[in-house]
């Protein structure tokens, strides 16, 4: 009996054995495996599936001679569904064609959402300074934003109200892209927001922000497409200076690390600090000189250029300021270094660069002065990250580039009057002039392009900022159903191309599932 129990629990395990191996391969044979087979097949079906929407985007359909993407591009600079094609084909309805047309091929089992980007642009703040004739009164009172990519105006803001010339000049840029714009006709500054940025403001809450912008697309802004002083929802502050005498009000604006910004009073000799929010003045500083242009560097001190043989800096942790007597040179155009502790001066009738140093323990000597030749009326001047110098020369209308030891390296002929000279974020060099030209160079000054608008660009520098870049996503359409949970879900991202003066792109995102 013994052996025979044996045999029978031998055969029992043997069979229970037979059991799991089978079970164990039946699982296995079910599961799914990824083979190379697999893999083929699906890039082969993605490969097909991409395809067939770009076809479905790029085919001309019958009966309009339109594709899609091309009424989806034409929906976007239209700002409305209903599309005029011209007499041969009237008004299409985009949207009943767009739904229509995906609901034919994919059921109810698709959704597109159409979204505009701006292109990765460092706007630039430009004033309309002393008019050249009466037909256009923004002429000698208004301020433009300018793209950088391709010197199209964005928008075009006045500085004071109709019944004022104020003579806009200096610049001032925040770290948010907001522009300070000083009044030298009138004893006033205004702030205007960046909008692509976000920063301007819904004063009567009816969710779109009123303000100046290209509605025609053709590249500058016209007289019918700048709002009244006051009603564009992108100017944020109008600030009036404390005056004591008549004649040249505000020839100097820079703001510090805290956004807040100094305004220089030419006649009266005063700097006023500002808070940058409120625009509430928060102290006022009495000068040796007249101020004409400033910038505040690294360590918090605000240097004052005073078209005098001299320069003024402002300590405000002690409250005093401290003038440095020039050799032969008329401070006009001044700018920091960036990389070291120094600054630059473009001397106005005297042919020469200097540059200072800003560093607490030597502040204010003189690191060199370079004779510029023939060179001669300097206006504006900027430094780059590496310490290179850019300067105007009005006299000659020429650019010149110096290295950081103020040798000359290259130099171009550029417009006639040039005042202002600024970088953008693309390191290309921009020139400002007052025969309401702005000349575009790149980094050895190889002419790139040329764009005219408004009037007399009288501004030095500090109309960029080339740390500041814009690349905002917006989604402007929805068609189709609700994007589902879906593990079949597919996504196909594809461009719509639009026109060059309208400075976006746009994409579609495609789901199918």
């Amino acid at each position: 009996m013994k052996g025979q129990s044996k045999e029978i629990v031998e055969i029992a395990i043997v069979v229970a054995l037979i059991v799991f191996v089978a079970l164990t391969s039946l699982y296995f044979m079910r599961k799914p495996t990824l083979t190379k087979q697999d893999v083929q097949l699906e890039e082969r079906n993605l490969l097909y599936n991409s395809e067939a929407v770009k076809n479905m985007f790029y085919t001309k359909l019958p009966k309009t001679d339109k594709t899609i993407s091309q009424i989806i591009s034409d929906r976007v600079v239209s700002d409305d569904d209903m599309i005029f094609y011209g007499e041969g084909y009237g008004y299409l309805n985009s949207r009943e064609i767009i739904e229509k047309y995906f609901t034919d091929y994919y059921g109810d089992r698709w959704h597109l959402t159409l979204m505009t980007v701006v292109r990765d642009v460092n706007p630039m703040w430009i004033p309309n300074a002393n008019p050249l004739n009466d037909e256009n009164p923004s002429y000698g009172r208004s301020v433009s934003k300018l793209s950088s990519e391709d010197g199209r105006e964005m928008g075009r803001y006045y500085t004071t109200s109709l019944d004022k010339n104020g003579n806009p000049s200096r610049i001032a840029i925040d770290s948010k892209g907001n522009a300070w714009v000083g009044n030298r006709h009138y004893n006033s500054v205004v702030k205007i927001g960046l909008n692509e940025s976000n920063n301007c403001i819904d004063k009567n809450g009816d969710g779109v922000i009123k303000t100046s912008y290209d509605a025609n697309k053709n590249m500058i802004i016209d007289k019918d497409e700048i709002l009244n002083f006051g009603e564009d929802e992108c100017l944020l502050l109008d600030v009036i200076i404390p005056k004591q005498n008549d004649g040249v009000y505000v020839r100097a604006v820079c703001v510090d690390s805290k956004d807040n910004v100094y305004i220089g009073m030419y006649d009266d000799k005063k700097l006023f600090y500002l808070d940058g929010r409120s625009g509430n003045i928060l102290r006022e500083i009495s000068l040796q000189g007249k101020p004409y242009g400033c910038f505040v560097d690294k360590n918090n001190i605000v240097w004052v250029s005073t078209l005098e043989k001299n320069i003024i800096y402002y300590n405000p942790s002690s409250g005093q300021t401290q003038t440095v007597v020039l050799d032969g040179c008329t401070s006009y155009g001044i700018a920091p270094c960036i990389k070291d502790d120094c600054m630059v001066i473009n001397c106005f009738n005297d042919r020469k660069i200097i540059k200072l140093s800003t560093n607490p323990s030597d502040r204010g000597r003189v690191i060199f002065q370079k004779d510029t030749g023939d060179f001669s009326s300097g206006k504006g001047i900027i430094v780059d990250d590496e310490d290179n110098i850019y300067a105007v020369f009005k006299r000659n209308s020429m650019i010149v580039k110096f290295d950081k030891d103020g040798n000359m390296k290259f130099s171009s002929q550029t417009c006639s009057g040039p005042h202002g000279v600024g970088i953008d974020s693309k390191k290309s060099i921009w020139v400002a002039c007052e025969d309401s030209y702005m000349y575009k160079f790149d980094e050895n000054l190889n002419y790139i392009l040329s764009t005219m608008f408004g009037s007399n660009h009288y501004v030095y520098n500090f109309f960029t900022d080339y740390n500041l870049k814009i690349n905002k996503a917006e989604t402007i359409l929805e068609y189709g159903n609700q994007v589902p949970d879906a593990e079949t879900l597919r996504t196909f991202h594809v461009p719509i191309p639009l026109p060059s003066y309208y400075g976006m792109h746009a994409e579609v995102i495609l789901y199918v599932w």
